[in-house]
């Protein structure tokens, strides 16, 4: 199996890596807004993932050449609380991408593209308001493992 993260800057695209790597997986994460990487030296062969808050910029062409194996998460969170979030790192002066769309329009966006592709069986949408660990798992595959919370990182 193979993740990919496709959640907009400051929807908890750290955090969705952090509990990804709780659960066993292994990959890399990037921030656009910090410039972070964070790459793991060891590969885990069937649980890899990549989250990347750019992905704004092509999540259509990663589902296309995607195999049926790959799975995405969007991590989104309320509209208001996401503005707010986007304007403090403005005002710290953080490289916010001036393509960045609208936290619901892009919603509405991917969750249309995997409809009209087939492919919404492959996407989990996790609310940062309203997270489903239950959900998380079924969606992973997890079974018969300690469960864990999901990761707060600075949102």
């Amino acid at each position: 199996m193979y993740i990919i993260g496709i959640g907009l800057p400051r929807t908890g695209t750290t955090s969705l890596a952090k509990l990804l790597r709780n659960l066993g997986f292994s990959g890399m994460n990037f921030c656009i807004i910090h410039g972070n990487k964070e790459n793991d030296c060891i590969e885990i062969e069937e649980k890899k993932f990549l989250v990347d808050n750019s992905a704004f910029r092509n999540f259509r062409q990663q589902l296309i050449n995607s195999n049926q194996n790959t799975k995405f998460i969007l991590t989104t969170r309320d509209k208001k609380s996401w503005k707010q979030s986007i304007n403090n790192m403005k005002a710290k002066k953080l490289n916010i991408p001036d393509d960045l769309p609208d936290i619901n329009v892009y919603f509405e966006e991917v969750t249309e593209f995997f409809k009209s592709n087939n492919s919404i069986n492959r996407l989990l949408v996790i609310d940062l308001n309203n997270i489903n660990m239950e959900k998380i798992y079924s969606f992973l595959e997890i079974k018969n493992q300690i469960k864990t919370g999901y990761p707060k990182e600075l949102i």
